[in-house]
């Protein structure tokens, strides 16, 4: 019975470590989501471990632990070596301290000696120090991700509470060890301490959703004060480009009827880029004009072949400001990896009814450049910033967000539901 608990044990406190190391330290990509390797891992520390403990007996542990751990990072996290080691040291070190302080609560003397002599005692502390480091954990992932949106003031009141609900569960454990009270009334002051950290977990989650929505309200308020002047602008372009192609047309007319030597007046017209008295996009949608044109006039500088289907009327549904963003970013994106293809091409198929509006777009790229989806950009900081404006305008619609890779084309589909 104590060989399994010993190796129950042993397999709880290592599978900590190993999503401690997972919440500080990023993984190599060719290691990311292979859960396997972790358990592996896992196992093969405990063996190590508790093959020290049973049969060579001496104070080694902690030293192995370390070494084997630097060795493992070493090879599958990214990052410094300093760094690794600086977060070794610290997740151990904190693990230590949280250990220490439990057994600093068995000040009786008496006590203190029975718990290396007594499985009970020992067991039912090694549980109860696994407990804390699982929901010391919970409460550090959540602040360390940001899935927590919480002020730093509500995150000190936290930490008192969760401090004291520790102290009070230490207190009993000592009570109970010492004989002091009963089991039941342990018991009853566990659950109702769990019950507490549970609650506040609860609460936490609320008041981050509270601040979300917060947040999306003034998001859609900022959105709603750029209709109008996005739909100014958008209009004027357009009729700024139907102009300029009118003139243009009229150009070629008048260059055609005019009278005078043929071979001048070829030579001007072959001068001419027919592709440019190409009809532009029009729709019912000025924003969606706006934002198509523009792309035809980049594509066409980067000599890029740009071709595709789109629908005559865009439904309502989506706003002038997110249908301006989302196209630009899909677009742009294209556009980035296409031009630095020896096949410049983006395709492209545009539908929309009165509850769908779907994207595909299909652009060829460059191996050499482009490599699961990195950043070509001369700025690395801003690599991501387009996706990631995308997926929050798809989210907001409860849309659906794609994007493939084969041999020759990069796949971008968008489906965003127009009455959600």
């Amino acid at each position: 019975m104590r060989i399994m608990l010993d190796i129950i044990f042993a397999l709880v406190e290592n599978t900590l470590i190993v999503m401690y190391l997972n919440l500080f330290l990023k993984k190599k990509k060719k290691y990311e989501n292979k859960i396997i390797l972790d358990i592996v891992f896992i196992i093969f520390l405990s063996v190590v471990l508790l093959f020290i403990d049973y049969f060579i007996r001496i104070m080694t542990n902690g030293f192995v632990l370390l070494i084997i751990l630097m060795i493992y990072t070493n090879f599958i996290y990214e990052g410094s070596y300093y760094n690794k080691i600086l977060k070794i040291f610290l997740i151990n070190i904190n693990m230590i301290l949280i250990g220490g302080i439990c057994v600093f609560i068995l000040s009786n003397e008496s006590l203190y000696r029975l718990m290396y002599i007594n499985d009970y005692i020992s067991y039912n502390l090694a549980f109860f120090i696994k407990f804390i480091w699982f929901i010391e954990y919970l409460y550090l992932k959540k602040y360390y991700t940001g899935e927590f949106k919480l002020s730093k003031r509500v995150w000190a009141y936290i930490v008192i509470v969760l401090l004291l609900m520790i102290g009070l569960i230490v207190i009993i454990t000592n009570e109970l060890l010492l004989a002091h009270i009963s089991l039941m009334t342990a018991l009853y002051a566990y659950v109702v301490s769990l019950l507490v950290v549970i609650l506040i977990y609860y609460v936490c989650l609320k008041m981050t959703e509270y601040y979300n929505e917060v947040i999306n309200q003034k998001i859609n308020l900022e959105s709603l004060k750029y209709e109008n002047t996005i739909v100014q602008m958008a209009t004027q372009k357009s009729e700024e480009y139907n102009k300029i192609l009118h003139d243009y047309k009229h150009l070629i007319g008048v260059l055609k009827d005019m009278k005078g030597n043929e071979k001048v007046k070829q030579e001007i017209l072959e001068g001419i880029d027919l592709k440019e008295t190409g009809e532009l996009i029009h729709t019912n949608n000025v924003v969606f004009n706006y934002v198509m044109n523009q792309t035809i006039t980049k594509a066409y500088e980067s000599n890029i072949d740009f071709h595709g289907t789109y629908p005559e009327n865009i439904s309502e549904g989506i706003t002038s400001y997110d249908l301006l963003i989302l196209l630009t970013n899909l677009f742009d994106n294209a556009i980035e990896a296409s031009r630095l293809a020896d096949k410049k091409e983006i395709r492209y198929k545009i539908l929309c009814n009165e509850y769908d509006f779907v994207i595909r777009i299909e652009n060829t790229f460059n191996e050499n450049y482009f490599n699961d989806f990195k950043t070509i950009k001369e700025d690395k900081s801003k690599h991501g910033q387009g996706l990631n404006k995308i997926k929050e305008i798809v989210d907001k619609y409860d849309g659906e967000d794609i994007l493939q890779k084969n041999d020759s084309f990069v796949l971008h589909s968008c489906l965003i539901n127009l009455h959600n």
